[in-house]
């Protein structure tokens, strides 16, 4: 019985590492859909913990076997998956994220677009409260700058970020838009963007927002997208 469970052991070693390698080697190559390759990862690193804890167990009471050292293959994407979990840490169950809560950034070509066909694109209003809380950071950003500056600067710089794709950008005499899709490097998911420019004074308000097409979570990646590209536009 102490064999089989230690061959096991090894066997979900093996199955975690590879499963974990799988589905980051299909979602980088685009071989399948997003949302299936990273389950076939979160499967393979949630295996790794049960495969390490395993491991470790053999290797107390027996030393230094290779069906311990296999079971061992789990560490890996455990690892991983512990780094996902600690940098996500905080980050609300949300997918929409924006630097207006009071008037949030509307999407219009997104809207149009048969990839969102059927989506809801309006705002949700439990997500404003949620937002404050989780990124209290994100705020509308001042600007002591011509209209027409600030929209040729965000323009270029969301051409120049890797993986979006700019979908439209429109001036129209109260604001300035500039819509489009940012991909994800590893997965390839598709998260629609809009930002905002408006007069105010002697300069503009900048506002972004970011929406996920897939999970009712994000780990907080579209709010690290709004942060980074608001930055850049401050710089």
């Amino acid at each position: 019985m102490k064999n089989f469970g230690s061959l096991i052991a090894a066997g979900l070693g093996d199955l975690s590492l590879a499963l974990t390698v799988a589905g980051l080697a299909m979602g980088y190559g685009r071989a399948m859909p997003a949302a299936i390759a990273f389950l076939i990862t979160a499967i393979g690193m949630l295996l790794g913990v049960v495969a390490t804890v395993a491991g470790l167990i053999i290797l107390a009471r027996n030393g230094m076997s290779l069906r311990g050292g296999m079971a061992m293959l789990g560490l890996v994407p455990a690892l991983c998956l512990i780094y996902g979990v600690v940098s996500s840490r905080g980050a609300p169950m949300i997918n929409d994220i924006t630097t207006d809560r009071v008037y949030p950034p509307t999407f219009t070509k997104a809207q149009t677009l048969p990839e969102n066909a059927g989506r809801d694109m309006s705002y949700p209003e439990a997500f404003k409260a949620q937002v404050e809380k989780g990124y209290p950071d994100l705020q509308s950003l001042g600007m002591k700058a011509a209209r027409d500056d600030v929209f040729v600067k965000a323009l270029n710089l969301a051409k120049s970020q890797p993986g979006w794709t700019v979908t439209s950008s429109t001036v129209t005499d109260k604001e300035s838009l500039i819509e489009g899709i940012a991909v994800s490097r590893i997965f390839g998911f598709a998260d629609d963007f809009v930002v905002r420019i408006t007069d105010s004074g002697d300069g503009v308000v900048v506002d972004m927002r970011s929406k996920s097409r897939d999970g009712k979570g994000d780990m907080g990646a579209n709010a690290a997208r709004i942060r980074d590209f608001l930055t850049k536009i401050r710089a």
